[in-house]
């Protein structure tokens, strides 16, 4: 074992340390003899404020005189957060609150009041959006009510699981996995706190979460399309043709275009007079969609491709300004003004708010702003001033080449890393694309190494000001092996508070996951880390999210990720023969990535009987979770025909 190697390891072995920390499942956790002491360890609080026990209740031997009170014309979300609050609740105590919808109530009931309610209204606690934000929440104990609000409505919802959490231990971990407290007793807590996510706006990268609304709620996230208007035929993706289109257009206009016809040119190719046409186009489409819905953003996003117009006069703009998004900025800009003279003519208020989101990708990655550095290392930032970005325009910055392997703050991501102070320089409500998966060469059979690196990446995000996040892993499968399922926990807890304790977050997800095999798995997960560490930093595996090479035999020694498949098998074996079923299954999923590695690496070590087995259980695992593609270009169909069975 060399150095590196012998580092890596004793650093993770620290890891292991905490894992005996059980889950609390017992109404002792909320005993109220400590009636000064704040529920929750300091280290891992996310709000500001302050929760206090009393020895007053809401539940007492199955019964309870609070009702859940919403107004009558509460949203879908604040109706979402009474329905759960009254579903966990049961689940808690055994008594099931009644939903009172009313703009009245009995002063012979106490209540848990979601939202814009007489309550809420007549102690003056209305969500302030300066403060709150999207998504976040306040709750405040009056007398004997407890009161939920936010200003949108998510924020209820969202404040309900924060409820729930100080006074009963609620954490949610993956689909039909959560904790909650079995109560007889449960106390009336004097809350007065504010919960605001570090990331104002986080959106699901993996299909496991997005297909299902509970898991999204729960997990405090949701899907990339909720927060648009769509575009004409691209929808929210890479979607500029459907603005002006080079079916349509091409032949009459090519100026329109770079000269594959696959980009837009954003000058016109220096022709005024199609260049205002352009503008125009644009501005009237965003219009059109913008009409009957709620949405307040829409995107205009270059296509999947690095091919840049090279006109004149797009390379006099990147000359003068030292970065080809400098064309981008100037068209959008002026879309912008025409659109918000559109909204204004109508009377929609979105007239001073609305955003034209454009992709900072590929050859628009980065910001036409020079970076330098004082004696004291603060960044000074210059730029021409007409590159200052309207109110009206963001960058979806998408960084397709920042090794999220490393820390953001190491010296192989100065790059990714000035490119957010640069376009925080010039621009707000920065969205930032990330990428959380191998996306090539059997890249969804294991883990793009980020698990550890999310401190420092969340802790950048906060800093920087993004206000939306997204970090793209397997959208298609169901399901994801690789222990995926640890990552979206913890990208649902860091984005929305930095500073958790990540080790007592994977502590708490294993012991939730895999039940009393928790520290066996725990054992291999650092095993896996450790083998992932040393394929990068020792044996110079690609990195790239779209690399290739990710399987030979001295990446995936057959000793080693046997031993995890018997393991895995094993521990599948106990905890079906213990009746932990769900916990079985979690192991079962992540069996599915050494057997991989096997099977294409080391089948002519096997017996043809025995590679034939082998062959059936992955194809039995693969469409037991439903597991649809091996990678973005290679479907399982294939893969299995590949194999034979």
């Amino acid at each position: 074992m060399n150095r590196v190697f012998k580092k890596i390891f004793c650093i993770l072995s620290v890891f292991v340390l905490g894992i005996t920390s059980v889950l609390c499942g017992c109404g002792g956790c909320n005993d109220p003899t400590d009636n000064d002491k704040d529920i929750i360890s300091d280290n891992n609080v996310s709000y500001s404020g302050e929760v206090k026990r009393t020895t007053r209740l809401i539940v007492d031997a199955g019964t309870s005189s609070y009702k859940i009170l919403v107004s009558p014309d509460a949203g879908s979300n604040t109706l979402k957060a009474a329905t759960e609050l009254k579903v966990l609740l049961f689940e808690a105590t055994g008594v099931e609150l009644e939903i009172e919808k009313s703009d009245s109530y009995s002063e012979n009931s106490n209540y848990f009041s979601l939202g814009d309610t007489v309550i809420s209204k007549a102690n003056g606690l209305q969500g302030d959006y300066e403060i709150l934000k999207e998504q976040g929440y306040a709750i405040k104990t009056v007398g004997n009510d407890i009161c939920i609000y936010s200003a949108l409505d998510i924020g209820v919802l969202y404040g309900v699981y924060g409820y729930l959490e100080i006074a009963l231990n609620y954490d949610y971990f993956y689909p039909k996995v959560y904790n909650i407290d079995k109560v007889s007793k449960l106390y009336l807590d004097d809350i007065d706190i504010v919960d605001v996510p570090d990331v104002n706006i986080r959106i699901a990268g993996s299909k496991y979460i997005t297909q299902s609304e509970e898991s999204l709620n729960r997990m405090r996230m949701i899907q990339h399309h909720e927060t648009y208007a769509m575009a004409p035929e691209g929808g929210c993706w890479h979607n500029w043709y459907g603005y002006i289109n080079p079916n349509i257009y091409g032949d009459e206009h090519p100026e329109f275009f770079n000269l594959k016809q696959n980009q837009l040119c954003y000058t016109a190719h220096g022709n005024a007079e199609s260049y205002q046409m352009m503008i125009d186009m644009t501005a009237d489409t965003m219009f059109e969609c913008f009409k009957d819905n709620d949405k307040n953003e829409i995107v205009m996003a270059i296509g999947d491709h690095d091919d840049p117009c090279t006109c004149n006069e797009c390379l006099r703009q990147k000359e003068k300004y030292g970065a080809y998004s400098s064309s981008v900025i100037l068209f959008l800009n002026k879309v912008a003004n025409q659109l918000e003279e559109k909204f204004k003519e109508s009377g929609d208020s979105r007239a001073d708010t609305f955003i034209i989101v454009f992709y900072a990708y590929f050859y628009v990655e980065d910001a036409p702003v020079s970076l330098t550095y004082n004696s004291k290392g603060e960044p000074i930032v210059s730029f021409e001033p007409e590159m200052k970005l309207s109110k009206h325009v963001s960058p979806k910055y998408a960084a397709a080449y920042w090794d999220y392997t490393e820390s953001i703050n190491s010296e192989i991501n100065n790059r990714y890393r000035e490119n957010l102070i640069k376009w925080n320089a010039i621009g707000k409500n920065v969205h930032l694309w990330g990428y959380d998966q191998y996306f090539r060469d059997g890249g969804f059979m294991f883990s793009y190494n980020t698990f550890f690196q999310y401190k420092d990446f969340y802790k950048t995000v906060k800093e920087s000001k993004i206000t939306w996040l997204y970090l793209e892993g397997q959208n298609g499968n169901d399901y994801a092996t690789g222990w995926a399922g640890l990552k979206g926990y913890l990208q649902s807890k860091l984005g929305w508070y930095v500073d958790y304790d990540i080790n007592h977050l994977v502590d708490k997800y294993f012991n939730a996951m895999y039940g009393s095999e928790s520290a066996e798995m725990r054992s291999i997960f650092n095993e896996y880390i450790v083998l992932l560490n040393r394929q990068t930093q020792e044996l110079n595996m690609s990195t790239m999210m779209g690399g290739r090479g990710f399987f030979t035999e001295a990446l995936w020694p057959k000793n080693l990720i046997a031993d995890w498949y018997d393991r895995f098998v094993a521990i599948e074996n106990r905890l079906l023969a213990k009746g932990e079923t769900l916990m079985a299954e979690h192991v079962r999923l992540e069996s599915i990535c050494p057997l991989y590695a096997l099977i294409r690496l080391y089948s002519n070590t096997y017996t043809d009987l025995t590679v034939n087995s082998m062959k059936l259980k992955i194809k039995q695992l693969l469409n037991s979770f439903n597991i649809t593609q091996i990678s973005q270009e290679e479907d399982t169909v294939v893969y299995l025909n590949g194999l034979g069975v």
